[in-house]
């Protein structure tokens, strides 16, 4: 069976190995540049490990946020649900007690809102943070990967694509704001449909208990 050679790993494992390797009968200027090219190395792949660490906890720590988010939602609408089923199926309530589920509606809703925005805040804080850490990451990565492939012999510092960690990477020629992704404008979307449905069902409380039982008593009292 042929072995398959990989030329360009093959030169990448030298190269770390000449970097690794103190050679005491090169110049002064080579040693201190091997040195430097070792710390280099030792101190990129550290840094890569830990923003993939962080990447991962962030990540998951968003995930959570956004099932929260969900749950939230879900635990609302069971809550109105039930208030509407009881008004819809009481004898007792009448157009005088509409307050009563308009009142437990509302401050239910506003329970809600307020811990929706302040959950979609710091979702979106996640995410930007995940990006810059993400973008960080791949400079790393890819410094490191130029170094094994240069070797010490060519490698240069002046050519490296350099960025300071958590710093939001910004093309040449490009704006810096960057447009929203369509996961950061979900909340917005849920804020305005959970309004909209706890309106219409406001609006339905006053139909139910007001128009229609002014409706039933007309019929009942006409001859």
């Amino acid at each position: 069976m042929a072995v398959v050679r990989h030329p360009a790993c093959e030169l990448e494992l030298d190269n770390l190995v000449e970097i690794k390797v103190d050679v005491g009968t090169l110049p002064e200027a080579e040693r201190k540049k091997r040195h430097v090219l070792k710390e280099a190395l030792v101190e990129w792949t550290e840094q890569v490990h830990q923003l993939e660490a962080k990447v991962e906890k962030r990540t998951d720590r968003k995930n959570q946020l956004t099932n929260e988010l969900y749950q939230l939602v879900g635990l609302y609408s069971v809550f109105v649900g039930v208030v509407f089923t009881a008004v819809l199926q009481s004898s007792r309530v009448e157009c005088q007690h509409i307050w009563s589920p308009i009142v437990l509606c509302s401050v239910a809703y506003f329970a809600a809102l307020v811990a929706i925005v302040k959950k979609s805040k710091e979702i979106e804080i996640d995410r930007i943070t995940i990006k810059a850490d993400d973008d960080f990451r791949k400079i790393r990565f890819k410094n490191l990967r130029e170094l094994k492939k240069e070797g010490p012999r060519r490698f240069d510092f002046g050519n490296l694509e350099n960025q300071t960690e958590g710093e939001p990477k910004i093309k040449k020629g490009k704006k810096t704001g960057s447009k929203p992704s369509k996961k950061s404008t979900a909340p917005c979307y849920l804020i305005l449909i959970l309004t909209s449905f706890t309106l219409v069902l406001l609006v339905s409380f006053g139909h139910i208990l007001c128009i229609n039982t002014n409706s039933r008593c007309s019929c009942a009292s006409a001859p």
